[in-house]
């Protein structure tokens, strides 16, 4: 019994620790891309599907590929490549999840995996669907049953769960032409 407490208390120490490391590296992000934290709002679209836009239309959309590299994805399509830096957590989830392994002990992202499919969830489609401020967004786009669900997410995490499920990414064409560098 006194070892279960002491591998709680040590399991709940790594997680405040790692959560105060991921919110110091956020904190830093925002400031390299001078974003004011105050200013600047985030759509809230968990959950909203507008009405008068197709959730799974693909016009303007290419399928890209995932690759990474220390501290960056690279995200390609035919010769355009666009290089995101992202913290090594980040990395190390997608990096595992093109390699179809779990290290030591499974990360958010395998949880969240092992979730939807216990509740027979399917991830439909993942899109990265604009730049805004210096920062790439990307919708997932969840059923169950009859009901839909348009989630507002990080592109490192859906990019993270769609390569776990399957799924292929799609990113707008637009960001690519006008972010991406020839790659050729």
């Amino acid at each position: 019994m006194k070892t279960l407490t002491k591998v709680l208390i040590v399991s709940v120490i790594i997680i405040i620790a790692l959560n105060i490391y991921l919110m110091g590296s956020t904190y830093k992000l925002l400031k390299t891309v001078n974003v004011n934290e105050e200013e600047y709002e985030m759509p809230n679209k968990i959950g909203i599907l507008n009405n008068n836009i197709d959730p799974y239309s693909l016009d303007g959309y290419v399928e890209i590929k995932v690759d990474v590299a220390p501290q960056t994805i690279v995200l390609s399509y035919n010769c355009s490549a666009l290089v995101l830096p992202l913290n090594d957590m980040q990395v190390y989830s997608i990096r595992n999840a093109l390699q179809k392994k779990i290290e030591i002990r499974p990360t958010t992202h395998d949880s969240m995996r092992a979730l939807i499919d216990h509740y027979n969830i399917t991830l439909q489609l993942v899109k990265i669907t604009e730049m805004k401020d210096e920062v790439y967004l990307s919708n997932m786009i969840f059923k169950n049953g009859n009901k839909v669900l348009n989630l507002d997410a990080k592109p490192s995490d859906s990019i993270a769960l769609a390569l776990r499920t399957g799924n292929k990414i799609y990113m707008k064409k637009t960001i690519l032409e006008r972010e991406g560098k020839y790659s050729c």
